[in-house]
């Protein structure tokens, strides 16, 4: 494991490097370019890019807590939980739909 050490270290850095840059890059206007577009909401995200697009955003920027982003599958159920709460119920058959509205 001392041989990783140095190796880990050195992706540190580079992920270190990686997130200043990507914290100083501006947030493109063109997010909320299209009138339907009415709030954004962002995961996953390092929280300098987080806070800058929630500051910088021309339209209202939901930023749930880190400890509500850290797993994909948890953060699908809570939008399935609120689904089936509001009485939209789907076949166990259904396809990826990338726009299928959460509420």
């Amino acid at each position: 494991s001392w041989l990783l050490t140095p190796f880990v270290v050195v992706l540190s850095w580079i992920a270190s490097g990686f997130s200043k840059l990507a914290g100083g890059a501006p947030v493109p206007r063109s997010l909320a370019s299209e009138e339907e577009i009415r709030t954004m909401i962002t995961v996953g995200h390092k929280e300098l890019l987080r806070q800058r697009l929630a500051e910088s955003s021309p339209i209202p920027v939901l930023v749930p807590e880190p400890v509500l982003c850290t797993d994909n599958a948890a953060m699908i159920a809570a939008c399935g939980y609120y689904r089936f709460q509001a009485g939209k119920v789907d076949s166990l058959d259904l396809d990826v739909i990338p726009s299928l509205k959460l509420a």
